[in-house]
């Protein structure tokens, strides 16, 4: 016999619906893991192109303020590379001071009685050295780092980075200030009665101007729009572009000679003899803070790319930073015993401001100066000789015309409201006055120009006319000097009256009486 089958237990309705949660929880945990995936490579990238969101700049432990570490006390917790960067060179022919390029990779240091030299930050390698034998007012990097130029004894010189001699401007006598433009490529020179602006790639001097006030004493320049700040003996400002003949702006910052000065972009600090600095905003040309320093004038101030700001008097350097408040913070303080400090200049794309001694350079490290990321397209300090190159090319042939530096570089661009367009949308030239209206008379015989009889008829006739309109002019003058001699001797004598009469037999005033005989009495 054939057993019947058993009937098994139930199934369960629930394990069908258990089975499709469990495909779910599945789905979901592998789409979770393709989310984490993307969000890990998305991170990744913005790591890359964005900035970091906050500066690495030094905090406090809550007991004591950022002002009182030392720089033994920062250079501890630095890394194997960023102690390598840190140098200190003791030289014999200072007080020295240093120009940056703009990528950070090389620095210029001059001494003042005439030693020059060029050394690789990166590999910290001396390029170029040199002795001119005479006192060194400026230097400044040229031309993409390729030559130099230094403002000597009487004379400015421009040298290549081998120390060759290349050129004498003998025009730019006794200048104490240097300044590049590597947008115009222009090299400006300021005297203490002249600044110059020099084109460097054909040599020739584009503009030249007379300073209206006394001895000028420092100068900086905005790289924001390419103006040059001048600071004067007389506490004042003025700012100069090269196709203005005057100052465009004049400003009265300290009651003393201004001693030293930095501009970067909107904010200007500036400095007098008297031992006083102050903070101005450029937007409202308006003073945003005053502070005061004791132990001497200050002597060297200086701009980071993240706004710090850097004061140098005697033999003290003190960092700044929040300035757009009415006291700023002080941030950083570095002390040098027996050496007076000079210059400080930071080093762009780098935590380190480099110092100008009496007795050499040196660096000092400041967390947070520099900008952590760089546009190799501007500003690329791991550039080849065949990226330089290029580059070279590349800024002559996008040079800025020194006509387009104005104090609002914004205003290129711009529709001009007051301009009328035409139906096709194209401005529309205002019409001159009717006297340039009129149409020359055009000679049929153009050589009959060019005679030397034609040329003294028109000359003669030209000064003939001059002369004319001269006289013409002095008789309406003295005509006029008539006029208003008689209407004032007309208002003297209404106000006076009629003479009394002296003649005995004349009851009656006569205008001609005073010319009647007297008669002759026994």
């Amino acid at each position: 016999m054939v057993d019947k089958p058993v009937a098994g237990p139930a199934r369960d309705p629930r394990d069908g619906l258990r089975r499709y949660s469990q495909l779910l929880l599945r789905k979901v945990e592998e789409a979770k893991e393709v989310h984490a995936e993307a969000r890990k490579r998305v991170e990744m990238v913005s790591a890359v192109l964005q900035p970091p969101a906050a500066d690495g700049f030094l905090e406090a432990d809550g007991v004591r303020k950022t002002h009182e570490y030392t720089q033994a006390e920062i250079v501890k917790h630095l890394d194997v590379g960023s102690k390598a960067k840190i140098f200190d060179l003791d030289l014999h022919f200072g007080p020295y001071q240093s120009s940056v390029d703009p990528s950070g990779k090389r620095v210029l240091m001059y001494g003042k009685k005439g030693h020059l030299a060029i050394m690789d930050l990166h590999s910290m390698k001396l390029e170029c050295e040199i002795n001119v034998m005479q006192s060194v007012r400026c230097a400044a990097l040229i031309a993409n780092q390729d030559m130099f130029a230094a403002a000597q004894k009487k004379y400015t010189y421009v040298y290549d980075n081998a120390g060759t001699e290349l050129h004498k401007l003998k025009d730019t006598v006794e200048a104490f200030s240097l300044e590049y433009l590597p947008f115009h490529h222009l090299l400006v020179s300021a005297s203490r009665r002249e600044i110059r602006w020099r084109d460097v790639t054909y040599g020739d001097v584009i503009s030249s101007h007379k300073f209206e006030f006394p001895n000028a004493m420092c100068m900086q320049q905005n790289p924001r729009n390419a103006v040059m700040h001048v600071g004067h003996s007389s506490g004042q400002v003025s700012l100069w572009t090269p196709n203005i003949p005057e100052a465009a702006i004049t400003m009265q910052c300290q009651h003393a000679g201004i001693a030293a000065m930095a501009v970067d972009g909107f904010a200007m600090a500036t400095s007098s003899v008297d031992g006083r600095w102050r903070l101005w905003d450029l937007r409202m040309m308006d003073r945003v803070s005053s502070s005061g320093t004791f132990g001497g004038a200050v002597c060297s101030m200086s701009f980071s790319q993240t706004g710090l700001l850097s004061v140098c008097n005697s033999h003290t350097v003190r960092v700044f930073r929040n300035l757009n408040q009415s006291e700023p913070e002080l941030y950083l303080k570095h002390r040098i015993i027996g050496e007076d400090i000079v210059s400080a200049q930071f080093r762009p794309f780098e935590d380190f401001c480099i110092l100008g001694r009496s007795g050499g350079i040196s660096t000092l490290v400041v967390p947070g100066a520099g900008k952590a990321h760089f546009d190799s397209f501007a500003d690329n300090p791991f550039a080849t000789k065949g990226q330089k190159r290029e580059n070279i090319v590349k800024s002559v042939l996008d040079k800025i015309p020194a006509d387009m530096i104005s104090i609002d570089p914004d205003m290129i661009g711009k529709i001009d409201p007051n301009v009328k367009m035409d139906e096709f949308g194209n401005p529309q030239e205002p019409l001159p006055p009717a006297e340039k209206q009129k149409k020359k008379k055009v000679r049929q015989n153009s050589v009959r120009k060019n005679k030397i009889s034609s040329r003294l008829k028109s000359k003669a006739a030209k000064s003939q006319n001059e002369m004319r309109e001269k006289r013409q002019a002095a008789a309406k003058r003295v005509a006029a000097e008539r006029e208003a001699a008689k209407k004032r001797n007309a208002e003297k004598e209404a106000e006076s009256g009629p003479p009394s009469d002296k003649l005995k037999d004349q009851q009656e005033w006569e205008p001609l009486a005073r010319f009647a005989k007297k008669s002759r009495t026994s």
